[in-house]
């Protein structure tokens, strides 16, 4: 079974389409890393998930979990605001905070497995990121645009190239951990965002678009829970 990486990243989102925490190590069960997308925004009409999609400056927000969530259940989150100001998702005031930033009416959902878009783990590799990078050097292909759970340096002499494209129908191994991996992730308008650091970039986007038609990145699921640490190997199996 041959030894295709090595993880380097390993990153939890507490809030849908918030900024993530990275971590040394994740537990993982059926519907993804514990508390990953734990807590959402939905519409208080339609119950549909808000986005930042919709909502740009979700990402411009903070997320952290009071307490270490379980595999079943999502403690309260402590949110921290584009102005610095920071909002308990336990307390009184939080959806009327929230839903003067979203600019309509929202409320607040905390289910374990019920936010995401699609499978409930993401990884991508350096590879490609640094294959972005040589395309267009004069953008910023950070990882945390592309919000994965899980970043993997491909070793030996792939460097270059949508390494993880080539691994779709197959398993891996990550840590204690195996996946399928499903298909590559057709990536959105979230990419080109700001967040912290990183300007808004509308040329991520058009990148992506004409070197991989707008995907980067692979969606899994999990065949056999367990826990991922940093530094852990990426087998083929």
């Amino acid at each position: 079974m041959p030894v295709v990486g090595e993880v380097v990243e390993l990153w939890r989102y507490p809030f849908k389409s918030m900024l993530g925490r990275r971590l040394d190590e994740v537990q993982v069960g059926p519907n993804g890393v514990w508390g990953d997308r734990g807590w959402s925004l939905r519409y208080a009409d339609s119950r549909k998930n808000v986005s930042a999609k919709q909502v740009a400056s979700l990402m411009l927000c903070e997320a952290r979990y009071l307490e270490e969530p379980t595999e079943t259940a999502n403690p309260a989150v402590e949110i921290t605001l584009p102005d610095g100001k920071t909002v308990p998702t336990d307390g009184d005031s939080a959806p009327a905070i929230l839903s003067e930033l979203a600019g309509c009416e929202v409320v607040l959902d905390a289910a374990p497995g019920a936010h995401f878009d699609d499978y409930p783990i993401h990884l991508l590799t350096t590879a490609s990121l640094q294959t972005l990078s040589r395309l267009n050097p004069a953008s910023n292909f950070d990882a945390r645009r592309f919000r994965p759970n899980i970043v993997i340096k491909a070793q030996g002499e792939i460097q270059e190239g949508f390494v993880e494209f080539g691994w779709c129908g197959s398993d891996l191994r990550v840590g204690g951990v195996d996946l399928l991996v499903k298909k590559a992730t057709r990536r959105c308008v979230m990419t080109t965002h700001p967040q912290q650091e990183l300007a808004k970039d509308p040329e991520v986007l058009k990148t992506l678009a004409q070197s991989a038609n707008a995907d980067l990145g692979v969606y899994c699921a999990v065949l056999s829970p367990g826990r991922i640490k940093v530094g852990d190997p990426v087998v083929l199996l």
